[in-house]
């Protein structure tokens, strides 16, 4: 508004002027004698003030159609306004306090009754506060405490900076937390106590990685796996005095998919793959006979024998040099599947350090024979057959050494 005077003022004067500067140059035209300097000027005052004439009435023009426009956008917003404060009454009536409550945020605050409006909305977040605090309250005290903080969330959508909400909301979520960490502690401490304490932990870390800082969590997580991880280790020292390494392996790998980081069972599980070898890795010392290497080999009753040697029937021996690095071998003899039908006697002796292990016999029908052998501080071990046929084919294989 301002602008549109100045430019009606600033217009007005460059007409006056102009008029001024035609009145005097009419006047020196009519015969007063007029000095050279106060024609020129005249003139300059003239052509001054018609430049600024020419230049002013544009901008008033622009100014005026800017303030038609100003007043039109100001005549909507009034009418858009005068909407939105019928509208809120409408919803107030209906006890909507929340629709009533966003129709009177929209109004401008160029509105006609805006310190009316403001007067309707402050009394209508009142109302509509104590309606939520005391449904929220309800549902908490029902231990719905995840409505109660949706009630208090989408009243917080109106009203993001009300501190009573806020409050609420810390309050309701705080307690939310802490029950349901509890809720974790008991379910925890069911399974604990029927000795299930991979479940507890299992249930623990889930606790933990919604409230990662919690110190109860973390405290009772540390308990059970110190208990846990004793129980495993005693465990797998069970399987492997029987040398049931593929077992106690099965049980670590359970174990670190519950507590994947832990140094103990870590360690264990290095031990557990480098506690056996196999004797088909080791290069024996001398032969006498009729040996093969192989990979796998089929048995008379079809099972696979696997990393061991063939023997062809007669007498033959092979020895190894064992170093007192292990405790005790196991393995499986067995005729071969293309000797299945051979009713020849064949008989295994095997020997550490001249202590003779004489293996049942196996012939035709006979099924393989599996055998473990101790070898504590032993040196050497020779594997000697006998055969009443020479072309009788058995196997040795299966064989695993552990270590010391």
């Amino acid at each position: 508004m301002v602008s549109v005077i100045v430019a009606v003022v600033v217009t007005m004067l460059s007409i006056m002027s102009a008029i001024i500067g035609i009145s005097q140059w009419i006047q020196s035209r009519k015969g007063k004698k007029k000095s050279k300097v106060e024609v020129i000027v005249t003139c300059l005052v003239f052509v001054g003030s018609f430049i600024l004439a020419c230049f002013s009435l544009p901008k008033a023009s622009d100014s005026i159609d800017k303030y038609k426009e100003y007043e039109q956008a100001v005549e909507m917003q009034q009418t858009e306004d005068d909407q939105h404060y019928t509208l809120a009454q409408e919803y107030i009536d209906e006890g909507n306090m929340f629709d009533a409550i966003r129709q009177l945020q929209s109004i401008s605050s160029h509105y006609t009754s805006y310190q009316e409006a403001q007067e309707l909305l402050s009394s209508c977040i009142d109302t509509y506060k104590e309606s939520v605090l005391t449904e929220a309250e309800a549902l908490a005290g029902k231990g719905a405490l995840s409505d109660a903080i949706y009630v208090i969330k989408t009243a917080m959508f109106l009203l993001p900076e009300d501190t009573d909400l806020d409050l609420k909301l810390d309050k309701y979520s705080n307690d939310l937390s802490q029950n349901t960490i509890n809720n974790a502690l008991d379910e925890a401490t069911n399974y604990a106590d029927g000795g299930d304490y991979s479940a507890a932990i299992t249930v623990i870390q889930g606790a933990l990685d919604d409230y990662p800082d919690n110190q109860q969590l973390m405290l009772k997580k540390s308990d059970y796996e110190k208990i846990y991880v004793k129980n495993i280790l005693e465990k797998v020292s069970d399987l492997l005095i029987d040398h049931d390494v593929d077992s106690a392996v099965d049980v670590l790998n359970e174990a670190l998919s519950v507590i994947p980081e832990n140094s103990e069972l870590l360690q264990r599980m290095d031990e557990c793959k480098n506690i056996t070898v196999n004797l088909s890795s080791l290069n024996y010392l001398k032969e006498d006979g009729k040996f093969e290497d192989v990979d796998t080999v089929v048995a008379n009753d079809s099972s696979l024998i696997k990393n061991g040697f063939t023997i062809w029937g007669g007498e033959s021996s092979r020895t190894y040099a064992i170093d007192g690095k292990y405790s005790a071998i196991v393995g499986t003899f067995a005729l071969t599947d293309e000797s299945k039908n051979d009713d020849e006697r064949c008989v295994l002796t095997i020997i550490v350090d001249g202590k003779e292990y004489v293996l049942p016999e196996v012939r035709a029908g006979v099924r393989p024979v599996s055998f473990e052998i101790p070898l504590t501080n032993a040196q050497n071990i020779t594997f000697t057959l006998y055969s009443e046929s020479y072309w009788t084919k058995v196997a040795v294989g299966n064989t695993i050494l552990y270590k010391k």
